[in-house]
């Protein structure tokens, strides 16, 4: 006499397949929060020099700066806030813009 008590074969695959997709779609939700998360961050940072170079330019008698490094007293984490979070980047300044600006791909505003 025979126990048929258990799983099948075809019911453990179809199981595994489920929990599968389920990983897989929470996988690609996870990677395009994170790649959402550190474009929004690497904004967040660059708007930070800009209104830190309005600052300067206040307190230097309308002279704007020159590089991001004269920004240096005005940020806050300037060496983390100064590389884009998504590559480690160094952002860079646009003195005629008045802007910081990202070179990584897809962060440009």
């Amino acid at each position: 006499m025979r126990d048929d008590r258990g799983f099948t074969l075809v019911e453990l695959v179809t199981v595994l397949a489920i929990i599968a997709l389920l990983v897989a779609i929470a996988l690609a939700s996870y990677v395009t929060s994170v790649r959402y998360t550190t474009r929004m961050l690497c904004a967040a940072n660059r708007r930070g020099f800009t209104r830190s170079a309005s600052i300067f330019t206040a307190e230097h008698n309308s002279t704007q700066p020159a590089t991001l490094e004269d920004l240096r007293p005005y940020v806050r984490n300037f060496d983390s806030a100064a590389h884009c979070p998504a590559d480690d980047r160094l952002i860079e300044w646009d003195a005629a813009g008045m802007e910081a600006v990202c070179t990584y791909p897809g962060h440009q505003p």
